[in-house]
């Protein structure tokens, strides 16, 4: 039988030009070799024409066949990742199998590296991988980041949450939330936390671990102002975190509060909102920002056969009260080492 537009390669894979082949088998397509990240498989090689010599080589990372162009990535996301295999392929051969489960999977880095020597301080670098981040479209949140608290008893917790500001003086980061919600509770109680940014497709990991403090009133009602009018109005209709019996329950209490500001419902859904042009909002009392001051931050650069690039910077904070009785913080000079993976 003739099989238009496919090759069959050498030990039974069967690939078809614009299809995407895992990296631990390299493919090399006359000089034309691109490594992509494929969505669910990471890095994947491209094959760009079934019309020329195909052959399948061994290469650490699929990045050692030479002769193309190599860069990070995704134009290929979307695409599902097709083609038979009848034995598992890795790139680190210690390391899993793109056909086994989820939890299975191959590592396949870019081998950036950290510069030498380390710069003074880290959130240069921590912005501008964030940028990076936001630039290349690649993830909906790039300010995402999971905050770790711990509660009144000890037990530990996490959540995803979105970083909002990070201070141009390089001395903390932004967050809002309920201040009685689990995570507030935490943050009261011991005043420390700890949060990792992780770019997956950019090999790129960011943790920071330090002191917390409440926003002042102004940061926190001039964003709270920013926010879209129906998410002020859910923030006096939820006491987040607690239980309750239904969703029905939920939404209930939310129109209750729009009746609160005015706004009229014909209908379901946005279309039958009538919000009045004079809508005022104000911030609830127990909603706002949190301030994180990192005493510690690590930048992290993911490279093949675990030898990944770790630095931590650290610094001293002190701690003095305001005028209001509020703590306010201090920063000494960073210090920063390697660390090993």
């Amino acid at each position: 039988m003739k099989l238009e537009g496919l090759k069959q390669l050498g030990d039974g894979a069967i690939v078809r030009a614009g299809w995407f082949v895992p990296a631990g088998l390299c493919v090399r397509v006359g000089k034309v070799l691109r490594v992509e990240g494929v969505m669910g498989v990471g890095r994947c090689v491209r094959i760009e024409t079934p019309a020329q010599s195909v052959r399948i080589i061994r290469a650490l990372g699929g990045l050692a066949c030479g002769g193309g162009e190599v860069r990070r990535g995704c134009e290929g996301g979307r695409r599902a990742c097709r083609g038979e295999y009848d034995r598992p392929m890795s790139v680190d051969p210690n390391h899993g199998s793109v056909t086994g489960d989820a939890l299975s999977g191959t590592c396949s880095f870019a081998n950036e590296q950290l510069p030498t020597p380390l710069p003074a301080e880290p959130f240069a670098m921590f912005r501008a991988w964030m940028d990076e981040a936001h630039s290349k479209k690649s993830q909906p949140n790039p300010n995402a980041m999971t905050l770790c608290t711990v509660d009144p008893s000890g037990k530990p917790s996490g959540r995803v949450v979105l970083c909002r500001m990070v201070d141009g003086g390089g001395n903390y980061i932004v967050f809002f939330t309920n201040y009685d919600s689990r995570k507030g509770e935490g943050l009261e109680h011991h005043g420390y936390a700890s949060v990792v940014f992780h770019w997956d497709h950019l090999d790129r990991q960011v943790r920071m671990e330090g002191r917390i403090v409440r926003s002042p009133a102004a940061e926190s009602d001039a964003y709270f102002g920013r926010r879209p009018v129906m998410s002020r109005v859910a923030a006096w209709a939820s006491d987040q975190s607690r239980p309750i019996a239904s969703r029905a329950d939920l939404m209930a209490r939310n129109a209750e509060a729009e009746r609160r500001f005015g706004i009229v419902r014909t209908g379901d859904g946005d279309e039958g909102v009538t919000v009045p042009k004079d809508i005022v909002v104000p911030r609830p009392p127990n909603w706002g920002g949190y301030r994180l001051w990192p005493e510690h931050v690590e930048l992290w650069l993911g490279h093949s056969w675990r030898l990944h690039d770790r630095a931590r910077w650290s610094r001293t904070l002190t701690v003095s009260r305001g005028a209001a009785g509020e703590d306010v913080l201090a920063a000494g000079a960073w210090s920063v080492t390697r660390l090993q993976p």
